[in-house]
Formats: structure tokens, sequence, C-alpha cells
């Protein structure tokens, strides 16, 4: 009986050290793929960040645009080159008198 007691512990620790290799293994493949969608995350988020910031400098170069379209001098510019004049005052006429008168439904309407 020892010597199968012995056989039987041996073979736990066989057991026991491929089910250690298989763990160690796994856990290797697990941190391989892990690293590598990392690396390619990275990538992508760096195309993101330069992406960015093109679109910063592009927006700083609109903002820029609108603020010279909008300065006064040039729209006074503009308006010159378009031939609008400076507005005149405004003529209001007196409220009108009523001149002829119509008859509807039974009484006079203006």
């Amino acid at each position: 009986m020892g010597k199968e007691k012995k056989q039987i512990k041996n073979h736990r620790g066989k057991v026991a050290f491929l089910l250690l290799l298989a763990v160690i293994g796994v856990l290797a493949v697990v941190q391989i793929l892990v690293a590598n969608r990392l690396a390619t995350q990275g990538d992508l988020i760096k195309k993101y960040e330069t992406e960015a910031y093109w679109l910063d400098e592009e927006n700083q170069k609109i903002e820029n645009e609108i603020v010279k379209l909008s300065s006064l001098s040039h729209l006074a510019s503009e308006s010159a080159r378009l031939a609008f004049k400076k507005e005149t005052p405004v003529l209001y006429l007196p409220k009108p008198v009523v001149v002829a008168t119509e008859w509807k439904f039974g009484r006079l309407t203006p």
C-alpha cells in the first residue's frame, strides 16, 4: 500500500504541475492579446488626437475669418462696393381719411 500512496501523490503532483503550466500558458496568451489590443488602441487614440488638433486649427482659422468679415471696416467697404447708401429719415404719412363708404349688411362701412 505504501507504494500505491506514493504513486497517487506523484500522479497528483504531475496533474497539479500540468494544471499550473496550463494556467500560466493561458495567462501568457491573454497578456499577449491584451498588449496587442492596447497597442492598436494607442495608435487609434493618436490618430484621433491628431485629427482633433487639425480640426481645432481649422476652427481657429474660420473664427478669424468671421471676425475679419464682420468688422465694421470690412462691412463699410462692402456696402460702398455694393452701392448702398446711408438711410434717409422715414417719412410717415398721416392717418388716411375716409373718402368713400360702402353699404354692407345694412350699415355704412368705410
